[in-house]
């Protein structure tokens, strides 16, 4: 464990120089991030402050939802966004580099680029966020230990989509899109699922599960979750973890090398 979190702060102090030497960039990029989130949140304050709320949430929870998402979306962009650079590794022969090396080429790919603009917001927003919780949410040792255990749940069913579409690439070399559609389809989580129609819903929470990654933490986090809820969303982890791990394997197990 040691190995891998020195190899993670070379790795990040790497990325950190690389974002330093293009600074004018770099501030474009945050204040750009920024200002997306603001003009989001305004957004919201004037949606439910002319309609009262939506779909039977107040405005208060409407906006925990938003800030979930947000959390959700910058921290496991910031620990996995190697994946965005990975077909190039795959198409150049780095690739092939990792595979030979004594650590986990997983975790070399996951690891691959630490974006700290990305941690920049994320101390800002969590900064928010907890004060805007604590005001409007009555916080109990139980919600506290839900929230954070459907958080770690949300994390590792993120991580395990982003094995799937590492493995794809390397079956397929197509990145790219895969990664995409994955941030679509997470981006309709900004509002709380149960605004959608009932076949969406379903295939946002059972077939590709955006609810249990953004919705079902907020909801933990306002006491709204059921224990049933967390008995599926360990299911849910456990079989998205067993599939992601297995189609690692079945992709390395195809990979031919760019020489060939």
């Amino acid at each position: 464990m040691k190995r891998y979190l020195r190899v993670w702060l070379q790795l990040a102090h790497i990325s950190f120089s690389e974002q330093i030497a293009t600074r004018f960039s770099s501030v474009l990029f945050l204040l750009s991030k920024t200002l997306r989130f603001v003009f989001f949140l305004l957004f919201i304050f004037s949606l439910t402050d002319r309609i009262g709320g939506l779909s039977g949430y107040n405005r208060d929870q409407i906006i925990i939802f938003f800030l979930v998402f947000n959390f959700v979306d910058i921290a496991t962009q910031l620990f996995f966004r190697g994946v965005y650079f990975f077909r190039q590794k795959v198409v150049n022969g780095e690739f092939d580099f990792y595979l030979v090396k004594p650590m986990s080429p997983l975790f070399r790919i996951m690891a691959g680029y630490t974006d700290f603009m990305d941690l920049i917001t994320l101390i800002a927003l969590v900064i928010y966020g907890l004060k805007f919780t604590v005001e409007t949410v009555e916080l109990t040792p139980v919600i506290i230990f839900s929230s954070v255990l459907m958080i770690v749940f949300s994390f590792l069913i993120s991580f395990s989509i982003h094995v799937w579409v590492v493995a794809v690439g390397i079956l397929t070399t197509e990145v790219d899109n895969a990664i995409m559609v994955y941030r679509d389809l997470t981006s309709m989580a900004r509002f709380p699922v149960d605004v959608y129609s009932a076949p969406v819903r379903i295939f946002l929470t059972y077939i590709v599960p955006v609810a249990f990654i953004m919705t079902v933490p907020a909801k933990s986090l306002m006491g709204l979750a059921s224990p049933l809820t967390f008995a599926i969303s360990a299911v849910i982890v456990f079989c998205f973890l067993l599939s992601g791990f297995y189609l690692w394997r079945y992709a390395l197990s195809q990979y031919s090398s760019a020489s060939s």
